[in-house]
């Protein structure tokens, strides 16, 4: 008995000593006292399926009653005032969905919040990507498109620039892993082609090809490779885009002189890298607007659905800057720049890989000395 009304003691103490540290009154003089935690809980065992049938109800619920839904999220806020509970930080790996659905604010499920990405991605892509996402094809869009770039940088025929940036994925299926793991980033990635024009719009994205795809080859795959090439046939020969070394010379793709000869070319070259940086730019705005495409996050979803997201994330981009959005933080969008300047590390295409029969890289350089001897 001795023993027994001992333990009941010190429990009390415990109890009494809890009250003390951890209580409040307000001005009402009601107290408030945290809940305490065990320093060594046992595991809750397999109830996972059972808290989500449960959430996704409360979430129903709340769906239907607006008013259940505010007397709830008061509820939560005046927890979090009070100290009794803290929001769940950003999940490692760059996890975006499971903060959202346990933000008590919000009152969606993780599985929601998946379910919301999907369908609103779709949307994006299905209805909105072509109507904000166009290259220039009339004669008034190709001219406004060079003469914007023109007064900018002194360069003339640009209808923009041209770049491939990587995107973190998860990792793929074992099949097809090596199709998108990217060597020089160690990681699996998308490689996504980006076209911009002097204002920082995008003019073209492509999200197909895994990291290990090759800049050129997904340009020379491309509609707008095959549209540049008919422009061409047709009897423009004056309008091009701006590519690094890692995309060969070709009549409508101006690189730079890999080796300048006179100070003709070396001025050419200075220019060029200068407007070309137009799309490192952009790219680095882009990351900086939405940081799950940035090079710390990864995107945890499958390869088709990361495309999705990544174009719908584009278009998106092209709305806030036809809608003059502010720009993020200005050593944001830096440190985004400086990071794909250090993953472009292109080697220069021989001349074998360029075009097999050499017609259009011949033209391409002789194209490029009249552009340098008449306007550099």
């Amino acid at each position: 008995m001795d023993t027994a009304k001992g333990d009941e003691n010190t429990h009390a103490e415990k109890c009494e000593d809890h009250f003390r540290t951890t209580h409040s009154r307000d001005d009402t003089g009601r107290y408030t006292v945290a809940i305490p935690f065990k320093d060594d809980p046992n595991k809750l065992g397999d109830s996972r399926k059972q808290a989500l049938a449960r959430l996704v109800s409360i979430e129903k619920k709340m769906s239907k009653d607006s008013s259940l839904k505010q007397e709830y999220t008061s509820f939560m806020d005046e927890y979090l005032s009070l100290g009794h509970m803290s929001k769940a930080p950003p999940g490692p790996g760059g996890c975006y969905q499971r903060p959202i659905g346990q933000d008590v604010a919000v009152c969606l499920s993780q599985t929601s919040v998946s379910r919301c990405v999907k369908e609103v991605g779709e949307a994006i892509c299905n209805h909105l990507s072509h109507r904000f996402i166009r290259f220039p094809t009339t004669r008034e869009d190709i001219n406004f498109a060079k003469r914007i770039f023109y007064e900018k940088y002194s360069f003339p025929g640009v209808l923009g620039c041209i770049d491939c940036t990587h995107v973190c994925i998860k990792k793929p299926p074992v099949e097809v892993e090596h199709v998108y793991y990217a060597v020089r980033k160690a990681s699996h990635t998308k490689n996504v082609q980006i076209i911009c024009n002097a204002d920082l719009l995008i003019f073209g994205v492509n999200a197909r090809y895994g990291g290990s795809t090759h800049d050129s080859f997904i340009y020379n795959n491309s509609a707008i490779s095959s549209h540049l090439k008919r422009l061409f046939l047709s009897g423009d020969r004056s309008s091009w885009l701006l590519a690094d070394s890692g995309y060969g010379q070709q009549p409508w793709i101006m690189t730079p002189v890999s080796t300048p000869s006179n100070p003709q070319e070396e001025r050419y070259n200075v220019v060029h890298k200068r407007a070309r940086a137009t799309v490192e730019r952009c790219i680095g705005v882009l990351k900086s607007r939405f940081r799950c495409l940035s090079k710390q996050r990864v995107l945890l979803y499958s390869s088709q659905k990361a495309g999705m997201i990544i174009t719908a994330c584009c278009t998106l981009h092209n709305i806030m800057t036809r809608e003059n959005y502010p720009l993020p933080e200005e050593s944001e969008i830096l440190d985004a720049v400086s990071n794909e300047r250090n993953d472009a590390e292109h080697a220069p295409l021989r001349d074998e890989e360029i075009d097999a029969t050499g017609s259009f890289l011949q033209q391409g350089r002789y194209i490029r000395q009249q552009l340098i001897r008449n306007n550099f």
